[in-house]
């Protein structure tokens, strides 16, 4: 081969080097663009901005609405955001604790174990909240036996907002101190509240000490959450009966029954405190004990 002959021979082996490099650097530009354009929707998406709107809702009591914004936010299949989904099925099975979902509540702590890596969560807390939660569900079908041990150690490990359902299981278990000492501990945690006050009351009508349940029903009255007031303004009149306090008694019975028409047995106390002050002179021959001093024991047993 003669030098000419060689310089065209390394002219075209340059040429094809150079176009195949000019070939390899537009399909590293297409690659680079896909992987980019893939990128944009798998790193770039409303994952968080969801998040954030469901927390939102959350902190305002709406958690039917929060809990939407929840599974909006996971149904993004962003890539690295597995720390981010955890945090977010933690807000989801809290919000439906507060709406008594909890079959729901614990698929949603079941699904942090099962879907992702123990590096974004504590495993101990997750199965710990789980076993609470099963608690809950028994809780809510009357197993109060069953439940009760599990709330009282969540309290002792300081979930003391569950020591409202010991106290509940207590008193349905008839253990009455303990129900109290449970919802003495429930009041340190929220405060005193329209319910509290009411068993209190009721609490403290078992112990025959009338003028503080008395004290208690008053105090549930002052309350904004009226939820309760026909159970405390008839516990109220109980209390009053008991002590003697007929007039008062009576004057709160008559408001009572213009309130509550329909209720048979603020009818039959009404009748009841209606021969206490307003005593016939004749006798009355009470064969049958209606108006006897221990019937409005009775009328407790509803509320």
């Amino acid at each position: 081969m003669t030098p000419r002959e060689e310089k065209k021979r390394l002219r075209r082996k340059k040429k094809a080097i150079r176009k195949a490099l000019h070939v390899l650097n537009i399909a590293l530009f297409i690659l680079v663009v896909i992987i980019t354009f893939v990128g944009i929707f798998h790193i770039f998406t409303p994952k968080k901005a969801y998040r954030n709107k469901g927390v939102d809702s959350f902190n305002a009591g709406e958690y039917e609405a929060a809990i939407e914004h929840f599974d909006k936010a996971l149904g993004y299949n962003q890539w690295f955001s597995d720390k981010l989904n955890v945090d977010i099925c933690y807000y989801k099975a809290d919000a439906y604790l507060r709406l008594e979902m909890y079959p729901e509540a614990y698929n949603t702590y079941k699904y942090i174990l099962d879907e992702y890596s123990d590096s974004h969560y504590n495993e101990e807390d997750v199965t710990y909240l789980m076993t609470i939660t099963d608690a809950l569900i028994r809780f809510s079908k009357g197993e109060y036996y069953g439940s009760h041990g599990t709330f009282v150690d969540a309290v002792s490990k300081g979930y003391t907002e569950l020591a409202v359902y010991a106290a509940i299981c207590y008193e349905h278990l008839d253990d009455y101190d303990k129900m109290k000492e449970y919802f003495d501990i429930y009041s340190r945690e929220v405060g005193m509240d329209a319910y509290l006050c009411y068993k209190f009351a009721q609490y403290y009508i078992e112990q025959e000490d009338y003028n503080t349940g008395a004290a208690y029903t008053n105090q549930g009255l002052m309350q904004e959450d009226k939820t309760y007031e026909k159970q405390l303004r008839y516990t109220q009149i109980v209390c009053y009966e008991k002590l003697g306090q007929f007039n008062e008694a009576f004057a709160l019975v008559k408001e009572y029954v213009e309130l509550y028409p329909d209720d048979m047995k603020g009818a039959d106390l009404y009748a009841y405190l209606d021969t206490r002050v307003n005593i016939s002179e004749e006798p009355i021959n009470d064969i049958y004990d209606l108006y006897g001093d221990d019937n409005s024991d009775d009328y407790l047993e509803e509320y």
